[in-house]
């Protein structure tokens, strides 16, 4: 289990090779504020790091360093693709966490507080 869930998103994606100079389109699958899922067509070997521009909105992006930790064929001749974002800071955490609370906040709130019903517990010591 994370410590951050992750939340699917349909979200467009920009990325680079760290040493290359072509840009790649694709489309994040899942995301939270450590990583993501790519759905791309273009296989990535990992450990490889990416450059990459992550849309949160049409008009709201962020930049990110990341690395790839797996990736793997789809049934429809692309690739999933798993990324650690790196040395992500605080200010681009709360941007994502900020969104994917705006995006699903039953989840969001059902992941952080599993386990409490919501009612007051006793405060009566037991002895």
């Amino acid at each position: 289990k994370r410590y951050f869930p992750r939340w699917e998103v349909n979200n467009r994606i920009c990325y680079r090779l760290e040493a290359a100079s072509s840009l790649h389109e694709c489309r994040s699958r899942d995301l939270n504020c450590c990583g993501a899922c790519l759905l791309t067509n273009q296989s990535l070997e990992p450990d490889q790091k990416l450059k990459l521009t992550v849309y949160l909105e049409e008009d709201v992006c962020i930049h990110l360093e990341g690395k790839v930790l797996w990736s793997k064929p789809d049934e429809d001749q692309q690739y999933l693709v798993g990324i650690n974002f790196l040395e992500t800071s605080k200010k681009i955490q709360d941007l994502i966490l900020e969104h994917a609370f705006e995006i699903n906040k039953k989840n969001l709130v059902k992941h952080w507080f599993k386990g409490w019903d919501g009612q007051k517990q006793s405060d009566s010591i037991v002895q």
